[in-house]
């Protein structure tokens, strides 16, 4: 195919890419084969939970999400409170295959392949920001600026240095190229790469000139090194790739790239592949690179599989936890916005958001409108956040996956996925710890947003009804009820992504309490004691006050100050878990929420209380 109109195509299995069969072409034939393993009984399931175990903690930059510089909706103003919302916490640029084309500088790719001219990095880290969120960028490796050779170490260094020190953007990551094995190396040919040398030396060497001439710069960046996925074309092919490239590259890099893109029974693929791929990878990195092994992270930098379908929902929540639970660092969907792509009438755009596209007479909804997909990220979101505690479950069958986390103060939640067609009654039993009795679930079917209810009735075991191919979130309170331990945190604004701040680290009572950018200082830390039914007291570590609402006010916008502690109700605050790991913090007097007013996002903004909305301005993380 033309090197223009390949780069406007879905990212293939790379199993696949020798054949002319791809996931488009393979949807009914596949839907056949799930089929055929799905067990239809539908009671009688059962999981289990193991409270004393640990399969790592969730990674802080675990769910991404791709974009690209031809994605015309890309700046689009909803596009960060989606991102925020759906949980995403790294954002991938340039693209796939338009990374070894793209030239940062001029915002223009090699051979005059199309870019958005508002694409550019200066405004997509506008977006990140507002997004709240950090960037994953890859570098050039397969054109110079004249288009007449391989990619330059130079133009990758200049790069650094424009982001990092000259507009002090802090990218930490930065991967070398992408797929670089599609080179035409072993035959197969859909990235560019004009170098003389295909080879995997030649790379291995090439990236160590890349990161040399970047880290001069930054020494604090991060680079990741292109690999093979196990089990996966080319791997395995002479010479191989990852045994090649890696001893060379061992010392200049600080994690290992994949993609993944099953292409056989998809819905069932990450608890039937992930595992073997993950330790397969890790074991590779202690053979070649025993020495420096444990500081190379693993990462996968792109799969997707079925955006728009409720399928791909299921997928994309099942996966995204697998890979952490078996040591990958962070896993990026692909792609934010793709276009519509019609295969016997049924669209099967991989982004996660609609971007109005149309095929004929057939049109995508509205831009921007999420995809099952995008639910699938915010169910994980929904479930747990970065610093959690994973923990080993087990399930009676092969049609309910099943996910579980544990917080900071022991409180258990519960992913349950049914694969099945049919909807199943599920025993859930969580050993190791007590339950309180209450708790809050949050429930996918594919034919609405996410649905937030209160449980009540809960134990250790207990039985929950999965409709359909589904998705069910069941966030449990510990034997106490309470949702937050006993402890000293920081409250951050979901909307604004500042901290709950003594303003001028006062210690007068009186003072209006702020929103501010993190610290670390005493003055943005608050000494949580629970109170029972999930209200607590807040006391400034700086000056030793109380959170307190002004006046006793009732009022929508009375003043949330610090004043000497006296136990009072307007000195009392309510935690109510929301979704994504939030909360809703209520004043216990006036029944009003905690708020940063107007969703401002500026520094120093003074927060008032009002009426609970929902809006993310109103819900804190509190870590």
């Amino acid at each position: 195919m033309s090197f223009a109109f390949k780069h406007f195509t879905r990212h293939f299995s790379v199993a696949a890419r020798s054949f002319a069969v791809n996931r488009r072409t393979t949807r009914a034939l596949i839907s056949l084969t799930i089929l055929a393993n799905l067990c239809t009984m539908a009671f009688g399931q059962s999981v289990t939970v193991n409270f004393n175990s640990s399969l790592g903690t969730v990674p802080p930059w675990g769910q991404g999400i791709g974009t690209a510089v031809y994605d015309g909706n890309l700046m689009d103003a909803a596009v960060p409170g989606l991102v925020k919302n759906a949980g995403y916490n790294i954002m991938r640029f340039p693209g796939g295959s338009y990374a070894d084309i793209y030239h940062w500088q001029t915002n223009t790719a090699t051979g005059g392949a199309f870019v958005n001219s508002n694409d550019t990095f200066d405004n997509f880290m506008t977006q990140v920001k507002a997004a709240g969120v950090i960037a994953l960028i890859t570098v050039n490796y397969g054109s110079n600026v004249a288009g007449n050779g391989g990619g330059d170490p130079n133009e990758a260094a200049g790069w650094v240095t424009y982001a990092n020190k000259t507009k002090g953007y802090g990218v930490k990551f930065w991967e070398v190229g992408n797929e670089v094995y599609g080179n035409g190396f072993y035959g197969a040919h859909w990235e560019e790469d004009l170098h003389s040398d295909h080879s995997p030396t030649a790379y291995a060497n090439n990236l160590k000139a890349y990161s040399s001439a970047m880290k001069a710069v930054d020494s604090t960046i991060k680079i990741g090194a292109v690999m093979t996925t196990p089990n996966n074309w080319p791997d395995g092919v002479t010479p191989d790739w990852d045994s090649t490239v890696l001893p060379i590259v061992c010392s200049s890099i600080d994690f290992v790239i994949m993609h993944w893109y099953p292409g056989t029974n998809q819905l069932f693929s990450p608890e039937n592949e992930i595992p073997t791929i993950g330790s397969t990878m890790r074991s590779r990195l202690n053979q070649f690179c025993p020495a420096q092994s444990a500081n190379i992270q693993i990462w996968v930098t792109e799969g997707n599989w079925d955006g728009t379908q409720n399928p791909g929902a299921l997928f994309g929540a099942d996966q995204f936890l697998t890979w952490w639970e078996h040591g990958i660092a962070s896993m990026d969907w692909q792609i934010l916005h793709n276009g519509i792509f019609l295969s016997n009438g049924v669209n099967q755009d991989s982004g996660v958001l609609s971007n109005a596209s149309c095929s004929g007479s057939t049109c995508e909804p509205a831009a921007n409108t999420p995809f099952p997909a995008y639910y699938g990220a915010q169910m994980v979101h929904n479930l747990t956040g970065p610093g959690d505690t994973m923990l080993s479950t087990t399930s009676s069958s092969t049609s309910v996956a099943v996910h579980a986390v544990k917080n900071s103060s022991g409180r258990v939640a519960v992913m349950l996925i049914n694969k099945d067609t049919a909807a199943h009654s599920v025993t859930v039993t969580v050993n190791g710890t007590t339950l309180g009795a209450s708790g809050t679930k949050f429930l996918f079917t594919g034919t609405s947003t996410p649905v937030q209810s209160s449980l009540s009735g809960l134990a250790n075991t207990f039985t929950i009804s999965l409709p359909a191919s589904s998705i069910t979130d069941v966030l449990t309170s510990g034997a106490t009820g309470n949702l937050i331990a006993d402890g000293t945190y920081t409250f951050t604004n979901r909307n604004s992504n500042l901290v709950m701040d003594d303003t001028g680290n006062s210690t007068t009572a009186g003072t209006r309490m702020e929103q501010w950018t993190a610290n670390g200082g005493t003055n943005q830390k608050w000494q949580l004691t629970n109170l029972g039914n999930n209200n607590v007291k807040l006391i400034c570590v700086a000056s030793g006050l109380a959170l307190d609402m002004s006046g006793s006010s009732k009022a929508n916008g009375g003043a949330v100050i610090q004043w000497t502690p006296t136990g009072a109700a307007n000195q009392q605050w309510h935690i109510t878990a929301v979704s994504g790991g939030f909360f809703e913090v209520t004043n216990v007097n006036s029944g009003l929420a905690l708020e940063v007013p107007g969703s401002s996002t500026a520094a120093g903004t003074l927060l008032d209380q009002s009426a609970y909305t929902g809006s993310n301005n109103q819900q804190w993380s509190i870590h």
